[in-house]
């Protein structure tokens, strides 16, 4: 799903049922957000309610062409050079510092998986859609917020790379949480 006039561009859907007209599906954007609605006679619109944390609004589906879906690629395998809880703080243009958290895990079917958490100003989890490793580089994409990271782990431990948002490009090094002692 993309949402126009935001950074939301072929976000995956979970969860989705159909049951003679009525269509329900999820969609993980910054923040969870569910949708229940109900299909036109000529199948051209779905008309119902999106929900988030924050309440409900109507909303409104309709049908522009063939269905082109755009799959994200699978994760690859999970590295243990990786794995864990990495920290960051990024400085924005404007002064203001943002503080994250990225978490690497191995999913049950050992490919890499990724939770990217923005502490500070305000804290928001950003949903990673794929997650590549190659030897020391590592690239996340996040489908939700049409962002992306690219950065290489270096000898001293830290993953040193950028962050890629739209026209945005910042810098950003992730460093092991000061509660993990685990070595590169």
């Amino acid at each position: 799903m993309s949402v126009l006039g935001s950074t939301s561009i072929d976000v995956p859907l979970g969860n989705i049922a159909v049951k003679d007209t009525e269509v329900g599906f999820t969609a993980t954007l910054p923040q969870s957000a569910s949708f229940e609605g109900k299909l036109s006679e000529n199948a051209e619109a779905l008309t119902g309610k999106a929900s988030n944390a924050d309440g409900a609004v109507d909303f409104q589906l309709a049908r522009r062409g063939e269905a082109n879906v755009k799959v994200p690629p699978p994760s690859s395998k999970s590295s243990k050079n990786f794995e864990g809880t990495w920290e960051a703080t990024v400085n924005k243009e404007d002064g203001t510092a943002r503080r994250l958290s990225l978490k690497l895990s191995p999913a049950p079917d050992g490919t890499a998986a990724a939770t990217l958490t923005r502490l500070a100003p305000s804290k928001m989890e950003i949903p990673i859609s794929t997650v590549t490793i190659r030897n020391k580089q590592l690239e996340l994409e996040s489908r939700a917020v049409s962002g992306s990271y690219r950065g290489t782990l270096g000898g001293s431990g830290e993953i040193i790379g950028e962050w890629i948002e739209g026209s945005a490009h910042a810098p950003v090094t992730f460093k092991r949480a000061s509660s993990e002692t685990k070595a590169p």
